[in-house]
């Protein structure tokens, strides 16, 4: 019996799209200083991100479009987190620029890769899941840190344990870079960058 092809207009890939739309709103409230809502905003972007990949499991209803949505979904609401609260003062600017060099790193090497050997069969791996999972927590413990007004230590505590989320990211990139340069000798399925 021949399987039906999944849409692409599935439940998985409309929280996907959903938490890209989020993000512009999450910019503009922060920008306009309301970061109560913007916490709230953050929290739930971050919840559709284990809500689509949960979906997608559990329905079947796994997509080329999904597999590339989610992982930019991600990289468009961290960094826009990155930016504004450098802007906003508590992060120092090598954190938005380690994060986005990261990114930049692993999407030109995924990208060199295509090129050089065609399309690329991609799959995530624990790091990367990790990696965000780590920075959307300490993010959210960050805005809501902002939020509720700590003392000045807790929110130079919160701003060390996002460092640490963000190192920690850099490190789940030289996984993928790693992985991109096997990939590259042997033509094997390489992480999907996250």
């Amino acid at each position: 019996m021949k399987q039906r092809p999944i849409s692409v207009y599935n439940a998985a890939n409309l929280f996907t799209l959903l938490r890209v739309l989020m993000v512009p709103v999450f910019i503009l409230l922060l920008a306009y200083r309301h970061v109560g809502p913007a916490f709230g905003v953050f929290v739930l972007a971050s919840v559709t991100d284990w809500l689509d990949g949960a979906l997608a499991r559990r329905l079947d209803t796994r997509t080329q479009l999904g597999a590339f949505l989610d992982p930019m979904a991600d990289k468009l609401l961290v960094l826009a987190a990155y930016g504004m609260l450098t802007l906003a003062g508590p992060l120092p600017l090598w954190m938005p620029v380690l994060a986005f060099t990261r990114d930049l790193l692993v999407v030109s090497g995924y990208l060199v890769l295509s090129l050089a050997r065609g399309p690329v069969t991609v799959k995530p791996t624990w790091w990367g899941k990790a990696s965000v999972f780590a920075q959307m927590a300490a993010l959210s413990a960050l805005l809501l840190g902002l939020w509720l007004k700590p003392s000045a230590g807790s929110l130079r505590d919160l701003t060390w344990a996002l460092g640490a989320a963000l190192l920690f990211s850099f490190l789940s990139g030289l996984d993928y870079v790693v992985r991109g340069i096997l990939k590259f000798e042997e033509g094997d399925a390489v992480g999907r960058p996250r």
